[in-house]
């Protein structure tokens, strides 16, 4: 708009802001702080229509029909990654950003008391310290990479431990066991 074009955003979701707004825990960044800067955005004269993905119904073609002239597509990484293993299908076992998002919507149950967490990176680290503020007393991260090989924050890492996380290195699943609950 500042330049003379207008800007609309299609949004698949109830609010805009995608990973900011649905797998960031609330106390890595708080919710009010997102909704403040989207705000901002939209305040420059962006029109912004929620629930609204582009798909069968509403395709990139529709859109250039509609007159839009440039269409930039902005999907994000909303999956996560299973793992390749015996048991990774068990109940009880998540999917990390499913469980952050099930989390900041209010649907993910206490994970137990005891819980393990995969990976090495920011996303783990999340996860991990979102277990333990779901009520988890223990919670063991294990990933592949030696400690200075890990993609995660060094802060994070060392903050995740003093909230009583357990970092595991160099160790690997090879299988899910499930016995008794």
């Amino acid at each position: 708009v500042k330049h003379g074009y207008p800007v609309t955003i299609f949004e698949a979701t109830s609010k805009p802001g995608g990973a900011l707004q649905w797998t960031i825990p609330q106390y890595r960044l708080p919710k009010d702080v997102v909704a403040d800067d989207i705000q901002d955005i939209i305040d420059l004269g962006i029109e912004l229509k929620l629930n609204s993905p582009i798909n069968a119904e509403n395709s990139l073609a529709d859109l250039k029909t509609q007159g839009y002239k440039a269409i930039y597509l902005a999907i994000g990484a909303v999956k996560s990654r299973g793992l390749p293993i015996p048991g990774a299908d068990l109940a009880g076992v998540h999917l990390a950003l499913d469980f952050l998002r099930n989390t900041i919507e209010g649907k993910q149950a206490a994970p137990g008391k005891r819980v393990v967490v995969i990976g090495g990176g920011n996303v783990a680290i999340d996860v991990a310290r979102t277990a333990r503020r779901l009520g988890a007393s223990e919670v063991q991260l294990v990933c592949l990479e030696s400690r200075p090989e890990m993609p995660a924050h060094s802060w994070e890492i060392e903050e995740a431990e003093e909230e009583g996380i357990q970092v595991n290195n160099s160790w690997g699943p090879k299988e899910i066991l499930g016995a008794s609950g």
